[in-house]
């Protein structure tokens, strides 16, 4: 209900801040600690749903998406979690298209939310 505390959150790479409030990244470069704390905030963000396996794992390894992950903490609590990731293949269409089965390929990568 109000987020997951950790002191460890002063020590992760801050993107921005404002007062008690900031917004910390987490990527494959983040120190492993880094990325346990990310991966025990994902779980709680996926819950109980059925999106519970869109988590990040701290220890996977880096491949083609270069996962970045940003939390919106508050004090020392986390409260706000999105996933981005770098995709060369999405689903990209128009209704009609997707009810035909059509997809295209973007012509460069692109930024995708994984998770919010």
């Amino acid at each position: 209900m109000h987020g997951l505390r950790s002191l460890r959150f002063k020590s992760c790479q801050r993107a921005g801040h404002s007062g008690e409030r900031s917004v910390i990244v987490i990527n494959n470069e983040s120190p492993f600690i880094h990325r346990q704390l990310a991966q025990r905030v994902s779980l709680i963000g996926a819950g109980d749903s059925q999106l519970s396996n869109v988590a990040y794992a701290a220890r996977e390894a880096r491949d083609e998406r270069n996962v970045h992950l940003f939390m919106g903490i508050d004090a020392d609590r986390a409260r706000a979690y999105v996933c981005f990731e770098r995709r060369f293949r999405v689903w990209k269409c128009t209704w009609d298209e997707y009810d035909a089965g059509v997809f295209h390929e973007p012509h460069q990568p692109m930024w995708s939310i994984g998770f919010a």
